[in-house]
């Protein structure tokens, strides 16, 4: 079994990664760097902030960003689905207009 790769038990001839289907497939970065870079980003700094914070390029901040928060809407649109809510408590929700 190489790194990273998994072989399947059923079809014992098909091989896959262990990432694919997750935020961390096809990366340049290794799992630390993309976690520091969510991290910093969550923490409220923006792309420019974040890149010369860690060392990235502003357009590599850009992408794994991009990258993250559509792992997490495809995420989130599989597992919210048909709530019937009666509240809905929205604590330090913030944007930029």
């Amino acid at each position: 079994m190489l790194k990273d790769r998994c072989l399947c038990v059923k079809c014992v001839k098909s091989v896959f990664s262990e990432t694919r289907n997750t935020i961390f497939f096809r990366s340049h970065y290794t799992e630390e760097q993309i976690y520091s870079i969510i991290r910093c980003v969550s923490e409220g700094n923006g792309v420019r902030a974040t890149a010369r914070l860690l060392n990235f390029d502003k357009n590599a901040v850009g992408s794994v960003i991009l990258k993250a928060g559509n792992y997490a809407e495809t995420v989130m649109s599989n597992l919210l689905k048909n709530l019937c809510l009666n509240e809905c408590q929205m604590d330090e929700l913030w944007s930029f207009v």
